[in-house]
């Protein structure tokens, strides 16, 4: 029975020789929730605009009477052009911006 007191103390005593040898920690930084914000707006306009624009390029290319799937192909082609195309001319503009 004393053995096991023992033993338990032992390991109290490992336990506070770590603590004192442990390293130190950088305190917490909050998120910028208003970055996220953004950052999560600008995620969903993109996503809202790709849709949007590829169902307005359908729209015409099918009343052109253009095949429904080259119709689609292509308004859905043109779309990510589109979104990329936007993208590297918004960079372009920060870039020289800066």
């Amino acid at each position: 029975m004393a053995d096991n007191l023992n033993r338990q103390f032992d390991h109290m005593e490992d336990l506070e020789s770590d603590s004192s040898q442990m390293t130190s920690y950088q305190d917490y930084q909050g998120l910028n929730n208003n970055s996220i914000k953004l950052q999560d707006m600008i995620f969903f306009g993109r996503i809202s605009s790709f849709c949007i624009s590829t169902v307005l390029v359908a729209f015409l290319f099918l009343v052109a009477q253009v095949a429904s799937f080259w119709a689609f192909f292509w308004a859905i082609t043109i779309s990510i052009l589109g979104q990329v195309g936007i993208y590297f001319l918004i960079e372009n503009y920060k870039a020289k911006k800066r």
